[in-house]
């Protein structure tokens, strides 16, 4: 938690717990492998867009604050912002999970579901998509900036 949400919760009468970093999935994107091989062009024009989303948020502050604050109407300003700093500031490029994370969340499951003990973070992802969109020029373009003289 950013210094800056942390005080407002306080703010709030909120008790802060400093805790050291658990590897957490921030962004998780869920469908079945039998609807990838059916619609392989649908996950990766859902991929661009939530890349392009991505991107929109953190490179159009006030764009992304009306949008929050829409959503958030009871919210003071300094808070929606708070939130906004937090979120933007663990936002990456691509929403990429880690081995780590993916084993905690596997973790997770295997306390209700015995059975997702043995699950390892391979079985449960699709990485092709991302690889591709990393490598592509689509992504190489929402990250150079324009300028116009």
């Amino acid at each position: 938690m950013s210094p800056d949400v942390a005080a407002e919760a306080q703010k709030l009468g909120i008790k802060i717990l400093e805790v050291r970093p658990v590897p957490v999935v921030t962004d998780l994107i869920m469908t079945t492998r039998s609807f990838i091989r059916r619609e392989e062009d649908t996950v990766r024009r859902f991929m661009k867009g939530y890349a392009a989303a991505i991107h929109h948020f953190v490179t159009k502050r006030d764009d992304s604050l009306a949008i929050l604050k829409k959503y958030f109407p009871g919210n003071q300003s300094v808070t929606v912002d708070a939130m906004y700093d937090s979120f933007a500031a663990q936002l990456r490029p691509l929403p990429e999970l880690t081995v780590e994370a993916i084993q905690a969340l596997v973790d997770v499951g295997a306390v209700a579901d015995q059975r997702t003990k043995s699950l390892k973070p391979t079985d449960i992802t699709e990485p092709r998509f991302l690889e591709e969109l990393k490598g592509s020029k689509f992504l190489k373009d929402l990250y150079t900036e324009k300028v116009s003289l």
